[in-house]
């Protein structure tokens, strides 16, 4: 990710630099000198507030590190006043040495802390010395070159004082120190660091060549100010600037990678060719090998061999680590990471391995254990406690069962075992009755006090299983067993398995159904009562089911609510009903209302006022004439959604019916919390119309109710004239039932409807030679 501000930051200093070297290259001395001085002054001011900026943002040792570098910089640049104060002031030479020595050579120590202090070093003892091994590598090449370019030179050359040529071998062999950390610390940090470290050995670099040429030149009394050379002060302490600017969004650290990078892991072996180069070149030229390069050859031939015994022992150690972690990974991978019980895979394999071989020929069984309401342990006490009472379980399933049986946790609440070598059944209910009291028992959690009991399916293994197979009948036995309470279990038998898969195969016969459009309507008239003229219909759903004929939707109506398929279904009856009305309505010229049961699932869903309205628009019944019938009395009254549906139901125009009024309270509460315009009286009052009794009077009430209120009545089930007449007695104003109709589909009740009296024709009584089909 490139930073504005630093890319801005390094093409200021590439400004500055072109244009220090054309002033360096043509000013005269009275210009180069005072404008070199004041440049090495500003530099590593510069570079020291750039890296106490960087500190500021870092805590730790990448602050102390920064802190310290920084320091070393203004170290550098104080020796550097004194250095101008005495030049540029005081207009005398700088003798060598001179007081501006004093913030150079302190300047290199707080250097060298600040480069330790980074996070950047290797932690653990093994580490820190191959850093170290690499470090003396490094620094016998470093030091190998600079015998051959400058110390040699300075050591030949006389001098005034020894402090002076101390001083002179000092800087360069300093110089070689810093460098070798630097290499070093850049071979270990992690990648985004590495610009940061190399931008350092950059800069300390220029600096490491001013001050070795510095040193070689004062050696051979030519030094002078406002040299070309002098620049690399510059421009280094320039370039740590940099480096601490780039730190600020991507700060140093070192690289936990194993193992080491290919470039970085060559780098300590490289001094060693470096050694040989420089042996040859004084044995041509010189016809003998110095003592300086034998020596340092020496050493460095002494360090690799070090270098390659700490690199055998930690390849060692790591081999070691290794195997323990592919130990530890094996087991991981074979076992449950929360009770160290068999994971599935494992349980999987084990008894297909056990099933597949001679041993399968002998008794085997598996035992599916899963925990009852373990999910309020975790909601009650907390998925700690459930943790802890998941690992109870495991050792209590252990402690039941002999060495050589498996038991392993499935996941969540579930475990299973496998028991081979059982004589028979018996047996297994023994060794299942002691794991149905082990569970019983108590767990204690603190100060807190619960119990598990557990369900168990029982699976006897058979010729031919496999693991998947005995698992599932197991699982089945279970939910069997389940069905019959708690803490109980059960052997596993053919007919659970048509229990437990009749609910899947009826709701894929279901979806079936609606993807092949097996659901037809048939329609029951609705007749005025006085006059027994046609005057609606109600709408009832059939499924014509391949091979088993034409099913009522007693047989089916409960497996589309379990199956979630209610809405779907019912949004189809909705615009079938409408459709089909319509094409009634044209085909007879008579103005009937068509009924449709309504569930509380498809009222809750919600685009059910859109299904409707886009039904009476895509078929254009006027809304008056559709009539929505509530069909569940238990919880649809009570809900403010479905109130709420309601009444906008009613701004549509579309009537509302209560259907088996009377049954139950929730019909009443209807009446007190919602608008609705018919009562459907229920079956089971015109059933007992007739027995006497007190039912005629409440029939009687509902009618006086339903026209006080200004509702319709309609009333259900009505199978002969005498329960018809007495309803035309009570004032009862529509009716429906077997005696004016059998529900049909709407070929035949267009047959009907043509010879039906309509209202507007007064009483009358069903034509004779009109036969209406039984429809069930």
């Amino acid at each position: 990710m490139r930073n504005p501000r630093w890319m801005a930051a390094a093409a200021a200093v590439v400004v500055v630099m072109a244009a220090l070297t054309v002033v360096m290259l043509n000013a005269s001395a009275s210009i180069t000198v005072p404008v070199d001085d004041l440049a090495e002054l500003m530099a590593p001011i510069i570079a020291a507030a750039a890296c106490w900026v960087t500190a500021s943002r870092h805590l730790g040792r990448a602050r102390a590190g920064w802190i310290l570098i920084g320091a070393s910089a203004a170290t550098w640049g104080a020796g550097q006043g004194a250095w101008c104060w005495l030049e540029l002031v005081v207009h005398k030479d700088n003798p060598f040495p001179s007081p501006a020595d004093i913030g150079f050579v302190a300047a290199v120590p707080v250097l060298l802390l600040g480069l330790f202090a980074l996070p950047v070093w290797p932690a653990g003892p093994g580490a820190k010395l191959r850093a170290f091994t690499d470090g003396l590598l490094t620094a016998g090449g470093l030091l190998l070159i600079s015998w051959h370019t400058v110390l040699a030179a300075i050591v030949a050359s006389p001098s005034d004082t020894v402090l002076a040529q101390g001083l002179s071998l000092f800087y360069p062999v300093a110089d070689a120190i810093v460098v070798t950390v630097l290499i070093v610390m850049w071979s270990r940090a992690a990648r985004e660091s590495r610009t940061a470290i190399l931008l350092v050995v950059l800069g300390l670099g220029l600096i490491a060549v001013s001050d070795s040429t510095f040193a070689y030149q004062q050696a051979q009394a030519s030094f002078g100010s406002g040299s070309i050379i002098d620049l690399g002060w510059v421009a280094g302490y320039l370039v740590v600037g940099l480096a601490a600017l780039h730190a600020l969004e991507r700060p140093i650290r070192r690289n936990r990678a194993l193992p080491p990078r290919r470039r970085t892991a060559a780098l300590p072996y490289l001094p060693v060719p470096v050694a040989f180069a420089f042996a040859i070149h004084e044995s041509v030229v010189d016809g003998r090998v110095s003592l300086f390069t034998l020596c340092i050859g020496g050493a460095l031939f002494l360090l690799v061999l070090l270098r390659q015994a700490l690199a055998v022992h930690e390849n060692m150690g790591l081999i070691q680590r290794l195997a323990v972690n592919e130990t530890e990974l094996h087991h991981r991978a074979e076992h449950d990471p929360l009770t160290d019980l068999a994971n599935r895979a494992t349980f999987i394999r084990r008894v297909d391995e056990w099933l597949s071989g001679a041993a399968s020929a002998r008794s085997a069984a598996v035992m599916f254990v899963d925990l009852d309401d373990f999910k309020q342990v975790n909601d009650s006490l907390g998925h700690s406690v459930g943790d802890q009472a998941i690992r109870d379980v495991g050792r209590r399933l252990l402690s039941c069962m002999r060495d050589g049986d498996l038991v392993a946790r499935l996941g969540g609440d579930e475990f299973a075992i496998f028991l081979t070598g059982l004589p028979n059944v018996t047996q297994l209910v023994t060794v299942a009755e002691r794991l149905i009291e082990a569970l019983n028992q108590p767990f204690h959690s603190s100060d807190m006090r619960a119990s598990v009991c557990g369900t168990i399916g029982i699976a006897i293994a058979e010729p031919g299983d496999d693991s998947g197979e005995l698992l599932r009948r197991a699982d089945i036995a279970m939910y069997a067993a389940k069905a019959r309470g708690k803490g109980l279990f059960g052997i596993f038998e053919p007919s659970m398995h048509v229990a437990m898969y009749a609910p899947l195969e009826r709701r894929a016969a279901l979806v079936q159904a609606i993807e092949a459009k097996e659901f037809v309507l048939y329609f029951q008239p609705v007749v005025d009562v006085a006059t027994r003229a046609l005057v609606g219909m109600e709408a009832l759903i059939r499924w014509n089911r391949p091979r088993h004929g034409v099913l009522p939707p007693i047989e089916f109506i409960s497996d589309i609510e379990g199956a979630g398929l209610m809405v779907e279904v019912g949004s189809w009856v909705v615009r079938e009903a409408c459709r089909q009305a319509m094409q009634i309505r044209r085909a007879t010229g008579r103005e009937l209302f068509v009924s449709v049961n309504v569930s509380s699932s498809q009222m809750q869903h919600g685009d059910f006022l859109e299904v409707v309205s886009d039904a009476l628009s895509e078929s254009g019944l006027p809304p008056q004439a559709l009539v929505a019938e509530l069909t569940e009395s238990g919880s649809m009254g009570e809900s403010e959604l479905i109130a709420a549906q309601l009444r906008q139901l009613r701004d549509l125009g579309v009537r509302i019916a209560i259907d088996d009024f009377g049954s139950g309270y929730s019909s009443f509460a209807y009446l007190r919390r919602l608008r609705v315009d018919i009562l459907k009286i229920e079956k089971s009052f015109v059933d007992d119309l007739l027995a006497g009794g007190p039912t005629g009077a409440l029939i009687e009430g509902m009618v006086r109710l339903g026209g006080t209120l200004g509702l319709l009545t309609v009333a259900e089930g009505v199978e002969d004239e005498a329960q018809h007449a007495a309803l035309v007695n009570l004032g009862c104003q529509l009716a429906q039932g077997y005696l004016h109709a059998r529900p049909m589909p709407i070929d035949q009740l267009l047959i009907a409807a043509h010879a039906w009296p309509s209202i507007e024709d007064g009483a009358g009584t069903m034509p004779d030679g009109i036969e209406v089909a039984a429809a069930g």
